[in-house]
């Protein structure tokens, strides 16, 4: 989708794949004010995110040419739920469920398998030019009723409703923010765009939450938190009544832990 925006931001999303390394000069280009990862908030840390082959070019960039790093994803899941269990269950089990469906009711196989179609689509097509990406971005929405389409969502609630406004109020002006996620979360862009269709996916997947199996995995507070890697010489948080935590990081850098409900 690239540069887009909303009421009270200017958002660049680039849809990387987590395996090969995002190429650099997005951040000093543009002049972003600050840059959000598919990374879970109490994980970040500067070695860690050097460590991710997607991440690393973007992060090396960063420290030569210092903006704030937010992270707004959700961690593994907690307790005995392994992180194979969790792919099959939330991810892939959904999508097995559907191409069933659409194998034994022929009249209905292309809208039930337009979520795996729009996966698939996303991920070898997203990125080839504005307009087809912003195709595949509301295509994307299709897959609102999985874990992924939930994290899109959420992670777009948080933006918008968190760090936007943090950023605003450091700059003094309408905020400037490069996000940097995986092709398959290009939904986020329609739900960046459209707070009521969020909200209904958010309302549908606190809904399922509370009935299934991923209040065990997945403790509720995780969605209220958000990571902040931030150079100590920059300004200042405004939001410091919601820090739950901060301590030392990388040379020069802090690490921050928001609860963005509070």
């Amino acid at each position: 989708m690239g540069l887009f925006n909303t009421s009270n931001a200017t958002l660049y999303f680039h849809g990387g794949i987590h395996r090969i390394s995002t190429p650099s000069g997005f951040i000093g280009e543009m002049d972003f004010d600050a840059i959000v990862l598919e990374w879970p908030g109490n994980f970040s840390q500067i070695n860690t995110l050097l460590a991710h082959t997607q991440y690393r070019p973007l992060v090396k960039e960063i420290l030569e040419n210092p903006k704030p790093i937010f992270c707004a994803d959700l961690p593994p899941p907690d307790g005995i739920m392994s992180r194979e269990l969790d792919f099959f269950y939330n991810y892939i089990l959904p999508y097995q469920i559907l191409c069933i469906l659409s194998l034994k009711k022929p009249p209905y196989t292309l809208p039930l398998a337009l979520p795996f179609l729009s996966l698939f689509l996303n991920v070898v097509g997203y990125g080839f030019n504005s307009k087809v990406d912003k195709v595949l971005s509301y295509l994307g929405v299709s897959n609102f009723f999985t874990w992924s389409g939930f994290r899109s969502a959420l992670a777009a609630w948080k933006i918008d409703e968190f760090i936007v406004p943090e950023i605003e109020k450091r700059c003094g002006r309408k905020p400037t923010i490069f996000i940097e996620y995986g092709k398959g979360h290009s939904d986020m862009v329609a739900y960046l765009q459209h707070r009521t269709l969020r909200n209904l996916v958010l309302f549908l997947h606190r809904l399922l939450y509370t009935l299934g199996p991923n209040r065990i995995f997945y403790p509720s507070f995780y969605f209220d938190r958000v990571g902040e890697l931030r150079p100590i010489s920059s300004a200042e948080p405004y939001h410091r009544n919601n820090i739950i935590s901060r301590t030392p990081d990388f040379f020069g850098w802090e690490r921050i832990m928001y609860n963005i409900n509070i």
